[in-house]
């Protein structure tokens, strides 16, 4: 079987829906030594136009960025040069996510041409979030025309959890769904034993920092705990990531003489995400607006305590075991920070029950399969 994806960011690009594609991809590869996948995406990082990554061949157009490190429209003109040498490789299935991506637009066209079956993935559960009302405004009308018309002349529709199943049959009027979880390599991420007890307490993020992910409340909520002594141990804080915010919560920790407490880790590699969740104790997840986040099911797979955002579909994994706080709250992340440390021991067992509900759950190796016979079946 042949497969391109077409996703509007990819390696080296990194964000949540980038990985769920690599690694899903890599799995079935895995699996069926027979599958050969290429990717088509934009060249966000002046990257090489052509290169082998793991066992992807990876094709890059130019792209013209209408807002950066979030949204481009493709050089129509290489483009289409790009997707008529690419309809010769005779695909037989052609895969593109994330609804207000331009890609969306088009990719059930191009499949249709070259004969192939066109198949969407479905990540949110909301509308775009961002600080400006213009974008907001111009995003939610795409969203409900021209993105909803496209999505329902995809031959398979895939929703990564229940909340996005919901968004797109009540919201967007897309019926055609298969609800597919999201996934992760379980296998990467181990508990340790050793942070149990030791102190101070360490409080992780990792992810993209842009506003919507609601740092700068988590910034606000370890800065007041520092200052009024409320709680019985000290606190350190770790933000890894990169992202256009990432100069601002600098200057902050500068101007607030907060650097013994709070270190910016910058970006870091997907080989490192392991071991930093490893000394954690409490991983956070502020966000205004999330898909089946991913740091929250990493973080859940490493034993962490998480304190997330009733946000997207992160009740699906935390709902029994973690602990969900209102979004756009500082007193919110503050209270439940303080609630782990009044009751710590008992938020560890949680912290363990939950590890194993991800594990059982959220393996690559079990769902990547199912998405496989779905898109293998006539």
């Amino acid at each position: 079987m042949k497969i391109l994806l077409v996703s509007a960011f990819f390696h080296p690009h990194t964000g949540g829906a980038e990985m769920y594609a690599q690694e899903l991809l890599s799995s079935i590869e895995s699996s069926h030594p027979d599958v050969i996948i290429d990717v088509l995406t934009h060249n966000t990082n002046k990257s090489q136009n052509f290169e082998t990554f793991q066992r992807f061949e990876i094709t890059r157009v130019p792209a013209l960025a209408i807002i950066p490190d979030q949204f481009y429209l493709s050089h129509p003109i290489s483009l289409i040069k790009t997707l008529f040498r690419l309809a010769k490789n005779d695909y037989d299935v052609v895969i593109t996510q994330t609804r207000f991506f331009e890609p969306t637009w088009w990719v059930w066209l191009f499949a249709r041409i070259i004969k192939a079956k066109s198949v969407f993935i479905g990540h949110g559960t909301g509308f775009v979030s961002h600080e400006s009302k213009l974008v907001r405004v111009i995003s939610r009308f795409i969203d409900k025309t021209i993105s909803a018309w496209s999505v329902k002349r995809y031959d398979k529709v895939i929703v990564i959890s229940s909340q996005t199943q919901q968004f797109f049959e009540k919201t967007l009027k897309v019926t055609n769904t298969t609800l597919i979880p999201g996934g992760i390599n379980t296998q990467l991420f181990t508990g340790s034993s050793e942070r149990e007890n030791t102190r101070p307490l360490v409080i992780s993020y990792i992810g993209r920092l842009i506003e919507a992910k609601g740092l700068f409340l988590l910034y606000d909520a370890v800065k007041n705990l520092l200052k009024d002594k409320s709680l019985t141990r000290d606190i350190k804080l770790n933000i890894a990531g990169s992202g256009p915010i990432y100069n601002e919560l600098r200057s902050r920790i500068a101007k607030d003489n907060l650097q013994n407490s709070i270190k910016m880790h910058g970006h870091i590699t997907y080989e490192s995400v392991p071991a930093l969740l490893k000394n954690t104790h409490i991983f956070i997840n502020p966000s205004f607006n999330e898909g089946l986040p991913r740091n929250v099911l990493e973080a859940s797979a490493s034993g962490c305590i998480v304190i997330a955002t009733d946000v997207g579909s992160t009740r699906d994994i935390i709902d029994s075991f973690g602990i969900l706080i209102k979004p756009h709250s500082v007193e919110a992340i503050m209270n439940a920070i303080k609630k782990v440390d009044n009751d710590f021991d008992r938020f560890q067992s949680q912290g363990k029950n939950l590890k194993q509900y991800v594990v059982d759950t959220f393996d690559w190796n079990s769902i990547s399969e199912k998405v496989y016979i779905l898109i293998s079946n006539q």
